[in-house]
């Protein structure tokens, strides 16, 4: 009988045969899972992912040593024991734990999650793919999609439930910003009939006028449904106002806090766009009377007929004029208030104060300032001083022009 052969492949040395000394792991990359890599020689000191993280790296010497580093010539196969908790019998695993499952775990970055162990509650998303209004056409999807992604980012000192309602809000905000955005969009390439949409009609109930333009027929109303729009934003803010913050504290609201700061620019972003769809619908109608003979006679004559106790009641010209002018400035001007932005700044200054009424606003009247400023400058492209943003001056003109319409 031939004796075994025990030569070595070449290339191998003696310590390719002799057991590889097991490497103790950090307790923190052993609470995760990971891998423990050290700098080689130097088993002592910290591992490269404490080292990266700026964290202590801690070594429990007592502890069983972690995964050891396998050398080139080492069996790929080599099973591991392990020992039943409750029998004490020793046996094979079914499956062996190989190189890929930690390489592939070492491209996963847990550091984000493992920090809300320390209280970190923010949660950082991006909110570009709300803007792009062709993705969502059910406003119901876009809701669910931005109430997955929504964090919170504050602490209100308020209950489970109303921080819960405060998280409703924003994505209420963001949904009418959707809304909106949609809306310009459609002003911009959709046509419209003025004469259907200025018609009077009587109203004996209160009822939702933004559902009724979906209702009477498959026309593009924009009034009907901007006018809606105002009505939610202004249903969205007097919400904030009361519940968000409360009026206890409104003594407090009008000092500068970033807690409300995502209240705001979503509510000015949405006050912004209702701005440009009013520009749009005035712009419109009064190119429709320069142009179109029937458009201008409708708008001059064309209020219904009105008698008192039998007898006819001369209309005023440009009745629909005046009263469209007029239904504007009034949807609007509880929003400017309630944002508490400066009487230059707003498209109906001279109506009454409505948070005087309320009892608060988003906006101390020096930082709507500024904050306007700064947003008209970055839209213009240039940092121009001016009295009055020129978006609302300009709106402001085109309702006086609509209220004199055949009145020269």
């Amino acid at each position: 009988m031939s004796s075994p052969n025990l030569t070595q492949p070449p290339g191998q040395g003696v310590s390719s045969v002799l057991p590889v000394k097991r490497r103790p792991a950090c307790e923190r990359c052993r609470s995760q899972k990971l891998k423990c890599l050290r700098d080689e020689g130097n088993s002592a000191g910290a591992c490269l992912r404490c080292v990266d993280s700026g964290v202590r790296c801690v070594t429990n010497r007592h502890r069983r040593p972690g995964r050891p580093a396998r050398s080139c010539g080492e069996d790929q196969q080599a099973s591991s024991t392990r020992t039943d908790e409750y029998s004490g019998n020793v046996s094979a695993l079914s499956t062996v734990v190989d190189d890929v499952s930690w390489t592939m775990m070492d491209d996963i970055t847990l550091d984000s999650i493992m920090s809300y162990a320390n209280g970190t509650t923010t949660v950082y998303h991006d909110t570009g793919q709300y803007l792009d209004t062709f993705g969502f056409e059910d406003g119901q999807e876009l809701y669910d999609q931005m109430s997955s992604h929504t964090g919170v980012t504050a602490d209100y000192g308020a209950s489970g439930s109303n921080q819960s309602y405060s998280e409703d809000l924003e994505c209420e905000l963001l949904q009418l910003q959707q809304q909106l955005t949609k809306l310009i969009i459609d002003l911009r390439t959709r046509g419209w009939n003025v004469t259907t949409s200025l018609t009077i009609k009587p109203q004996t109930v209160d009822h939702d006028i933004y559902k009724q333009s979906h209702t009477d027929g498959p026309g593009f109303n924009p009034i009907a449904e901007t006018l809606g729009m105002v009505s939610e934003l202004d249903k969205i803010l007097n919400k904030i106002m009361n519940n968000v913050f409360p009026r206890e504290s409104f003594a407090t609201i009008n000092t500068c806090s970033w807690v409300r700061s995502q209240y705001v620019l979503s509510s000015l972003a949405c006050y912004m766009r209702i701005i440009s769809a009013y520009d749009y619908i005035v712009s419109h109608i009064l190119d429709e009377y320069s142009k179109n003979p029937v458009a201008r006679e409708f708008i001059l004559n064309g209020a219904p007929k009105l008698a008192i106790a039998g007898f006819a009641v001369p209309s005023p010209k440009n009745l629909l004029g005046q009263l469209l002018a007029q239904t504007l400035e009034q949807k609007l001007s509880p929003i400017e208030s309630t944002l508490g932005l400066p009487y230059l700044y707003r498209v109906v200054p001279e109506m009454e104060d409505y948070h005087n009424r309320k009892g608060g606003r988003l906006l101390k009247e020096t930082d709507g300032k500024l904050l306007l400023d700064t947003l008209e400058n970055i839209s213009s492209g240039s940092m121009m001083s001016s009295t009055e943003p020129s978006g609302v001056q300009a709106l402001k003109d085109k309702l006086d022009r609509l209220k004199s319409l055949g009145l020269s």
